[in-house]
């Protein structure tokens, strides 16, 4: 979608990456009737032009009327300009607009910061989107995967935009805005995950959200996917920040307290019999009792799928983090109760959909033995946020002893 149509003439703020690709047409074929750049001295071009563009000194603006052409924005500090704008008086949409809002797949709602009246928001919203019925998804991370899958659907955005939220355990600028019953009010369908974030987001717990929105709003409440069946030995994390390790692993914490070696610690959890069958077997039951209950309250369960494949392949990259397969699963399932094909999520590559591979657990070699799967000596576990590739089991018990010691000894 775009917020204006192509040969609209506007003035460019902005010739970094995201303002050359504003010149070469990737937002959408504008014209351009010149740019400015903080990086181009008083008195002087940047040296001649980009393409047929005229660069100027940002100094430009104090000579262009906020009635005359419309300012795009072309770079991601975006907010920090805005505001600068807004205290001359000029009006987001009407004067000047970020470049995000020049050709986009869901409205962001950053734009709510620099819009307080409500009337004002709705009437840019309308535009924004077209008319169409409005959608959003309140939640954690998965969220984002749904989000993905519905915006690759023409069945769904032929019908609905997104307005985009932010995670409701995150720390961006606009989670605030998390608590304006207003985004909530809009809305023509909401999906919803039973989610009580902790305080120190001060964000709304999903049933306050729940009674945010209208009467004829579709409300869909949709499964954390939290599940602990492979993950016996899973706790909190003992790290401040999650970038090496996030979650905190019981028997290491234990024999690290203990003092044993690191080799005695890898010995031990390697053992296909550390866990045994019926331990590994009630952990697995016991873990889709829970998850039965708690999806009582959910319109799309997992739990039944969890329970019939779940001994076969593994389908948890963590307690919190399902694998790409159930996700997809899940993602079909929404599909279905909105109304629309879900045939279409097999066409949709890996690549362009979010992994939740980030953050994840190891299995343990006697967890996979008790519940009949093979253990891969070669599996690699992505722990944190920075080791993508992953690290093997033995590698990360000995990462875990070395960074986790000097918490647990203190």
């Amino acid at each position: 979608m775009q917020y204006i149509p192509n040969g609209t003439s506007i003035i460019l703020w902005g010739t970094g990456c995201i303002g050359k690709q504003i010149i070469e047409g990737v937002y959408g074929n504008y014209n351009i009737v010149f740019a400015v750049d903080s990086k181009i001295k008083e008195g002087e071009r940047g040296g001649g032009k980009i393409g047929d563009i005229d660069v100027y000194p940002l100094s430009w603006l104090d000579n262009v009327s906020k009635n005359d052409q419309l300012v795009v924005i072309g770079f991601t500090a975006w907010k920090e300009a805005a505001a600068e704008l807004q205290e001359k008086g000029w009006h987001i949409f009407d004067d000047y607009l970020p470049y995000i809002y020049l050709k986009y797949s869901a409205i962001d709602i950053g734009f709510m910061r620099f819009c307080m009246d409500t009337d004002e928001r709705s009437r840019h919203l309308k535009k924004l989107s077209h008319g169409k019925k409005l959608c959003a998804l309140y939640g954690y991370c998965h969220m984002t995967y749904y989000t993905q899958c519905l915006i690759s659907s023409n069945e769904f955005v032929d019908k609905y935009c997104i307005l985009n939220l932010p995670h409701a355990n995150s720390f961006l600028d606009d989670t605030e805005y998390l608590n304006d019953k207003w985004i909530y009010s809009v809305l023509d369908i909401l999906l919803l995950a039973p989610v009580y974030p902790e305080t120190q987001y001060h964000t709304p717990d999903w049933k306050k959200v729940k009674s945010y929105v209208k009467d004829e709003c579709k409300v869909i409440v949709v499964t954390v996917a939290g599940f602990k069946g492979y993950f016996p030995q899973s706790t909190v994390g003992v790290l401040q920040t999650y970038e090496n390790i996030c979650w905190g692993d019981k028997n290491l914490n234990r024999m690290i307290k203990e003092k044993c070696s690191v080799e005695e610690m890898i010995r031990a959890l390697n053992s296909e019999d550390f866990y045994n069958s019926d331990e590994a077997d009630h952990n697995f039951e016991t873990a889709c009792e829970k998850l039965d209950v708690i999806e009582q309250k959910c319109d799309v369960k997992i739990g039944d799928y969890i329970r019939k494949y779940g001994r076969s392949e593994r389908l948890m990259y963590s307690s919190t983090h399902p694998t790409d397969k159930v996700m997809k699963e899940i993602a079909s399932r929404i599909f279905k109760i909105i109304g629309i094909d879900s045939s279409i999520l097999e066409d949709i590559p890996q690549e362009k959909l979010i992994s939740l591979k980030m953050h994840g657990e190891f299995i343990y070699p006697s967890v996979y033995r008790g519940l009949g799967m093979q253990f891969n000596e070669g599996e690699k576990v992505c722990v944190g946020d920075i080791d993508k590739a992953g690290i093997t089991f033995t590698e990360f018990i000995r990462l875990y002893v070395q960074l986790c010691t000097p918490y647990l000894l203190a």
